[in-house]
């Protein structure tokens, strides 16, 4: 046997209709939806900046291969006496890539590329590639930077330009 009050309260609660949400159940679905999207727009930001990073280490990779390539093959530019090999430097914290004929005749006005996604290396660039010989002189580590990710890969003494990877801390 019910008391009557609950049963007047259990047939309200059946009737009862609900046209909408409550201000709780908005604000916990509005927060839960902000925080999905930030932590999308969070990868999506790291993700962006490891992409730059990436191409501009292959695009820089390209300039040093397309060095290496004419200085094995010989290519004289005009107004070059005798060609020594192709020469690839990059100011430290710069962007800009310049690849120079290094001749014994007079100056050769170096080709200049730009490294895309403002990616610059932590370093002084200088590699060298020699002529029909072979080998580089200025072997060394390239590491580029953005913002606080890092890429690196090396340039050997025999010329080989190796792969690179993101440093670990990144």
């Amino acid at each position: 046997m019910e008391l009557p009050i609950l049963c007047l309260v259990r047939k309200y609660l059946i009737n009862m209709k609900k046209n909408g949400f409550t201000l709780i159940e908005l604000l916990v679905s509005i927060t839960i939806l902000m925080l999905i999207v930030g932590g999308g727009i969070a990868s999506y930001i790291t993700f962006n900046e490891k992409q730059q990073l990436a191409g501009a280490a292959k695009e820089l990779q390209g300039y040093l291969r397309s060095a290496q390539t004419r200085a094995r093959n010989g290519d004289v530019p005009d107004g070059c006496g005798k060609l020594s090999g192709y020469q690839v430097t990059i100011a430290n914290g710069g962007s800009v890539v310049e690849l120079l004929a290094v001749c014994s005749g007079p100056g050769i006005l170096p080709t200049t590329y730009t490294l895309g996604g403002s990616v610059a290396p932590n370093t002084e660039v200088d590699v060298t590639f020699l002529g029909l010989r072979g080998g580089v002189t200025g072997a060394q580590t390239i590491t580029l930077t953005k913002g606080d990710r890092s890429y690196s890969f090396k340039v050997t003494v025999g010329g080989e330009i190796t792969q690179g990877d993101f440093d670990e801390e990144n």
